[in-house]
């Protein structure tokens, strides 16, 4: 169960292989965990209007679906392994942490305008996107430097 006094989730490891059946429970959480589960399928969307930390891990034959993201619209930090599926998350996202992402477009990383930190462990991508990500990472250390430079005004 969510801890609504204090707005986080938590649960690790405990083999959950089917979602909970209200969204409700979720609302209220400015974090949530759902690492080392079984889990089948998500739900089309989760409504977290507040969250602002995600941290999942799916099984390698789970995708997300196309929307399930929609309803979080503060969402800043976000750790997700996936293997496969379109991504589409928050502008607000300021870090992302891709593990063993199977990714065959990764154009929908220049739409992150405030994303700051980028982290891939275990990327599995065809070579020509190198180049793309060769300039994200330039991109990122100059949003990194400017943002840096205007904590010294």
């Amino acid at each position: 169960m969510p801890s609504l006094e204090y707005g986080f989730m938590v649960k690790a490891g405990i083999g959950l292989k089917e979602w909970p059946n209200t969204n409700k429970c979720f609302q209220g959480c400015t974090s949530i965990s759902l690492m080392g589960y079984e889990l089948t399928k998500l739900p089309e969307g989760l409504v977290c209007p507040q969250l602002k930390v995600l941290l999942l891990e799916l099984d390698d034959d789970m995708n997300v679906p196309e929307r399930f993201f929609e309803g979080m619209k503060e969402i800043e930090v976000l750790s997700l392994r996936v293997r496969g599926g379109s991504l589409e998350f928050s502008m607000n996202l300021q870090s992302l942490l891709l593990i063993e992402c199977k990714c065959n477009d990764l154009i929908w990383l220049r739409k992150l305008q405030r994303l700051k930190v980028l982290a891939f462990i275990g990327l599995k991508t065809a070579n020509h996107w190198m180049r793309y990500l060769n300039w994200l990472a330039k991109e990122l250390t100059r949003r990194w430097r400017t943002s840096c430079d205007c904590c010294h005004l």
